[in-house]
């Protein structure tokens, strides 16, 4: 085959496989499935259901990259969805948070609205690509030790018809002044909702 033959079908390849190795692919549903199972174990469910509230994190962390669901894996962090994030207040300069996280709990908490993600669309992307980003953006954060007692994911410019997603420390910015309900990470046994 010929060499220019051979790059469209590595792009493609690569594309379809997120650019993930075959080791990474392999060892992605037994990860998923661990943090799957610690989530349900802690996170408060805010009144779903086991089942429904499992597809729609499962479909995030399948999104997301191993090596970063790793990283959070190793450092004991859950991933919970978080209704409270639907019904945050906003000061007038402020973009809401879709995603918070809690250090002293070890907790990372992506927007959820109860419904199939798929069809939850946040600009050009859906809700998995949103929540899968800010698990990626987090496992940067924390593989470089540069974490804050609470964070938050906010959509912020980047150029000329850009977004992207960025974590910022929470105090100093009117989503954290405004929802007090955000201050604690929405675990079972009434600890944060």
């Amino acid at each position: 085959m010929k060499r220019s033959t051979l790059l469209p079908l590595f792009l493609a390849a690569a594309a379809l496989t997120g650019c993930e190795s075959a080791a990474d692919q392999e060892r992605k549903p037994a990860v998923a499935a661990a943090m799957l199972d610690q989530s349900l174990a802690r996170c408060d469910l805010q009144g779903d259901s086991n089942q429904n509230y499992a597809q729609r994190l499962r479909e995030i962390l399948n999104d997301s990259r191993t090596s970063h669901l790793e990283t959070l894996q190793r450092e004991g962090v859950v991933v919970c969805l978080d209704r409270r994030l639907n019904n945050q207040r906003t000061g007038i300069f402020d973009a809401e948070a879709e995603g918070t996280y809690y250090r002293t709990d070890r907790v990372l908490t992506v927007i959820d609205s109860g419904n199939n993600l798929a069809n939850e669309r946040f600009g050009s992307l859906d809700a998995i690509d949103r929540g899968s980003l800010i698990i990626d953006r987090l496992s940067d954060k924390v593989n470089d030790h540069e974490t804050a007692d609470m964070m938050i994911a906010k959509r912020t410019g980047c150029g000329k018809s850009c977004r992207t997603t960025r974590l910022y420390n929470a105090r100093g910015y009117d989503t954290y002044d405004l929802n007090p309900q955000l201050r604690t990470a929405p675990l079972k046994n009434g600890n944060g909702w």
